[in-house]
């Protein structure tokens, strides 16, 4: 499965500035699951713009599921249900801070999803 990462703009700025002591950074709380990190006719993952507000056709924000830390990398699990996002093509995902800023955006080849499938996704944010 092909996947493409991008750390956010606005996360890189908050990074820079809590190295600095300018202020402090903010905790992952979100992620947003989209259907638009593919080329529809091609089905070629995406780019991922770092500079975007939200993940690529993007139809669900949820709380995190449970995030843990192992050694410099934060994991991030996240899930979409049995009834979330059935007749979609899920290919990008989002991960916002409590400032609902985004954290980062992954892109990744087409999942089909109905009522019998649920999505796992693991995503590590390094430092």
């Amino acid at each position: 499965m092909a996947v493409k990462k991008a750390v956010a703009t606005t996360r890189r700025t908050k990074s820079a500035e809590a190295s600095a002591g300018v202020d402090t950074l903010t905790a992952i709380t979100q992620v947003g699951w989209g259907d638009g990190g593919h080329d529809a006719s091609t089905g070629d993952v995406n780019d991922p713009d770092p500079d975007a507000t939200q993940a690529p056709g993007e139809f669900l924000v949820k709380d995190i599921e449970n995030a843990n830390v192992d050694g410099t990398n934060a994991v991030i699990e996240v899930v979409l249900s049995a009834d979330e996002g059935n007749g979609r093509n899920i290919s990008s995902v989002a991960l916002y801070d409590e400032d609902s800023d985004p954290v980062v955006f992954v892109n990744f080849s087409p999942k089909g999803k109905d009522s019998d499938t649920i999505i796992e996704i693991d995503l590590t944010e390094e430092h």
